[in-house]
């Protein structure tokens, strides 16, 4: 399930990034081999509360317990403060990442993984269980970025396009592309590095191959920087 909102009311909301982050993620799930009809996207004005849920609830009612599900969230985020933090749909309208985990909560599946390019995307902790992994843009409490050289998220380049839709990152799992793009990210733009969280206990693959090897050890998430400019993934021009 991929979700991308550039869209949002009026101008000054606007993204220039998030569906390109999609779109990435969509033709990467294409070349490893997933066929479009289990492929669910989420665009724009299509995106509202009542689009993204039921969205989330296809997936839940269609998914099988050997199945691998990826969800991604590209767009706007909100931290109300308190631990909570909320998608942004298109008409403005709130998820809070425990009702998301909540809808998500009968899910019975192999495994799952779950990318939040946006900002404060780590606080989007609810959705970990067992077999499931959480890569955000950022952890808790700090700010997101889309680059317009790359026409991505920095999420968005490094994990969905050079590691997995690319290839470069060698096989084909969450972990291996993670891997990669944080070790790329640590030496290119350390300050934009992502978070990362990963409970499955074993390697998930992208492309529909069983792989029953121990996970990799991932570096774990780096310091976040001090100071944050020309953010755009961001939630903070209320």
């Amino acid at each position: 399930m991929v979700v991308g909102i550039d869209d949002y009311p009026g101008d000054r909301y606007d993204l220039r990034a998030a569906r390109n982050d999609g779109v990435v993620l969509v033709e990467g799930l294409r070349r490893s081999g997933v066929p479009d009809h289990q492929i669910r996207t989420v665009w724009d004005q299509e995106a509202t509360v009542g689009g993204v849920l039921d969205a989330v609830d296809w997936v839940v009612a269609n998914a099988d317990a050997q199945d691998t599900v990826v969800f991604l969230y590209a767009g706007h985020v909100r931290d109300l403060g308190g631990g909570t933090e909320v998608l942004v749909t298109a008409e403005r309208g709130y998820i809070a990442d425990w009702y998301l985990a909540d809808r998500f909560a009968r899910l019975d599946v192999r495994d799952a993984w779950f990318v939040i390019a946006g900002c404060y995307g780590g606080g989007f902790d609810e959705l970990l269980a067992p077999g499931r992994v959480l890569t955000a843009a950022a952890p808790a409490g700090q700010l997101a970025f889309e680059d317009d050289y790359y026409g991505l998220s920095f999420l968005g380049e490094y994990l969905l396009r050079r590691a997995f839709a690319n290839g470069e990152a060698g096989a084909p799992t969450v972990q291996a592309v993670t891997a990669w793009a944080m070790a790329n990210l640590a030496v290119d733009h350390p300050d934009r590095q992502l978070w990362h969280v990963d409970i499955a206990g074993h390697t998930i693959a992208l492309d529909g191959t069983g792989r029953d090897e121990p996970a990799p050890e991932v570096p774990g998430p780096a310091a976040p920087a001090a100071n944050c400019v020309l953010g755009i993934l961001c939630s903070t021009r209320d």
